[in-house]
């Protein structure tokens, strides 16, 4: 058994209340790993405590978490049995044991998992017959969790499919009202009021930056919701799926992820890790710094700005 095949024991609990700490979905979970929203359920509800080590790391990598937090630490003499349940869950064909009599729910499993990762994601389409349940292409957006009115923040819209496969795409953007295109890597080939379109001949993965600004009447407290879609050709459009559900209007820097009026080590280098690329087409990494280095800022209502200054609390020390 390779070490990607492996068997790991899982600690629901621990996947569930990180997934639910970033705003992320089931559903999202599941199209970033490959498997159904019910194998996730499973496994967050602990009736499946163990996985294949490839699917921990892919589970760890959606949730942004090394892949120690996931296990689950206590007794395992009943490993085994959990190794072969979570297999069934994931879809491996079982052993064909012509003398043995296996329960009807068993052979139903693969096909009933199989319509529920139809039904769920809507669009997704099998690679190659069959025998191979993999989707051909998914799409996701990233945004922050918030943004203050007359602001500049980042989306990020994200193509997966075969490595290195080059495919012409059309993809579309439907931004949400009081939201206005600022620029784009690469440039949006068309814009219709609030939907963007490109139309593209990349390698899979892709990654579309854009930029975008709240209007300055936005209201605090309203919730954004994006929405959009790929399509390949031959192939139905497919729903690009939200990282997080939406986008609040709130007195607070996009970067300043908890909320506290600073941006610390920890979010600046969240931002460097994750949107080093828009410096070149305007994202505003001078303030971020300004306000890191600060050791906090202040949002002007009436000027529509942030301001980098000290916290209160730090003055004169």
């Amino acid at each position: 058994m390779t070490s990607q095949q492996e068997m790991i024991k899982i600690d629901g609990s621990a996947i569930r209340r990180i997934r639910e700490e970033k705003g992320l979905t089931q559903l999202y979970l599941a199209t970033f790993i490959g498997v159904t929203t019910d194998t996730i359920s499973r496994w967050e509800n602990k009736r499946y405590g163990t996985v294949k080590r490839l699917n921990a790391e892919k589970l760890a990598e959606a949730l942004e978490v090394e892949v120690g937090e996931l296990l689950d630490l206590t007794d395992k003499k009943e490993e085994g049995m959990a190794d072969a349940e979570a297999a069934t869950v994931e879809a491996t064909p079982p052993p064909d044991d012509a003398g043995e009599q296996r329960p009807a729910l068993s052979l139903l499993l693969p096909f009933i998992a199989l319509l529920l990762a139809l039904a769920g994601a809507g669009g997704w389409y099998l690679l190659r017959g069959s025998g191979d349940r993999q989707p051909a292409m998914l799409g996701s957006r990233s945004f922050p969790g918030h943004t203050a009115p007359n602001s500049v923040f980042p989306v990020v819209l994200s193509i997966t499919g075969q490595d290195n496969e080059e495919v012409s795409l059309i993809i579309r953007e439907d931004l949400p009202e009081s939201v206005q295109p600022v620029t784009a890597e690469p440039g949006f080939t068309s814009r219709d009021k609030g939907t963007l379109k490109w139309i593209r001949r990349t390698g899979l993965p892709a990654t579309i930056l854009l930029l975008c600004r709240t209007d300055d009447d936005a209201i605090s407290g309203r919730r954004l919701e994006f929405s959009g879609s790929v399509t390949q050709k031959g192939m139905t459009a497919i729903p690009v799926t939200n990282v997080r559900p939406y986008l609040e209007v709130a007195p607070f820097h996009w970067a300043d992820s908890n909320r506290d009026h600073q941006i610390d080590d920890e979010e600046i280098l969240s931002v460097y890790d994750r949107f080093s690329g828009f410096e070149a087409i305007g994202l505003d990494f001078p303030l971020i710094e300004a306000v890191w280095s600060a050791g906090g800022y202040r949002w002007d209502e009436k000027g529509g700005k942030f301001i980098p200054q000290v916290p209160a609390g730090n003055q004169g020390t």
